[in-house]
């Protein structure tokens, strides 16, 4: 099964890898571009905490971290690495970029939960895009959601869009809306950007809901390697954002197969259950 799932994963990310070919240089070419896609090698540290009350009832310290780094002027990439109590993660972003007006790319990660069946791992992978518009971001991510290994073998379709308001260009609004392991989820948060030198930091906010309960998170995150350059600068010149964070989704999707609650493709009491 494991195999199989791998195999309609890489064969996805080879088709994904020929849009994002086929478009390169349509896109990349149409217009001038004065500033490369990442500006340079870059990196942030972010250390934060997640809840959801109600029946979902969890909570817990998260971990993540990403460093990017330009290819070529239109070109860059980002590795992502991160963990909660239980689950450890990679993810990579390889995208092209006009700083002044829009990101498109795909993106894969897989991360690794112990459960109660033993080690479940989920792989994802799609296509994201972001377009820039004075102090509007709208990102998005459409791709699908691989669960294999201890956990009963399931493909999710998975769709993420964002909303991002700059205030300043030092304090951002964040609207988030998830669809993944036929499960929905929104958030509504804020981040504001401390400027201390070399090292600066943001700290965040959210609430939000899943499944009738309500979330909430908040966080700190250092930049290193930035240049002194403002939160929406960073955003938009240098790291992409990261993917392996909190994510009610897919939290009380693995959340549930850490407690027994799905327990095979045909034995289970939870919701994730066929029929």
């Amino acid at each position: 099964m494991e195999h199989t799932t791998h195999s309609r994963a890489v064969a996805a990310l080879i088709g994904g890898g020929g849009v994002f070919a086929a478009l390169l240089p349509s896109v990349a070419f149409a217009q001038d571009q004065d500033l490369p896609a990442v500006s340079n090698v870059n990196g942030k540290l972010s250390l934060g905490y997640a809840s959801a009350g109600g029946k979902t009832d969890s909570d817990g310290l998260f971990l993540n971290g990403a460093a990017s780094f330009p290819i070529s002027t239109r070109l860059g990439a980002q590795v992502d690495i991160g963990g909660t109590d239980g689950s450890v993660g990679v993810g990579l972003h390889l995208f092209m970029r006009n700083p002044d007006s829009y990101l498109f790319g795909i993106y894969a990660h897989r991360i690794n939960y112990d459960t109660a069946l033993g080690t479940a791992q989920n792989l994802r992978y799609g296509l994201e895009a972001e377009g820039y518009f004075g102090n509007i971001t709208v990102a998005g991510f459409v791709g699908r959601d691989e669960v294999d290994g201890a956990a009963p073998s399931e493909s999710f379709s998975a769709v993420e869009l964002d909303l991002d308001y700059y205030l300043t260009d030092n304090t951002m609004l964040n609207f988030s809306a998830e669809r993944a392991f036929d499960e929905d989820a929104a958030t509504i948060g804020i981040t504001h950007m401390y400027d201390v030198g070399a090292t600066p930091f943001a700290v965040t906010g959210s609430v939000g809901t899943y499944d009738g309960d309500a979330t909430g998170t908040i966080g700190i995150t250092v930049f290193f390697g930035n240049g002194g350059k403002s939160l929406k600068d960073i955003h938009r010149q240098n790291d992409p954002r990261v993917r392996l964070g909190a994510s009610p989704t897919r939290s009380g999707y693995f959340d549930a197969l850490q407690a027994g609650t799905v327990t095979g493709p045909i034995l289970c009491t939870g919701k994730y259950c066929d029929g």
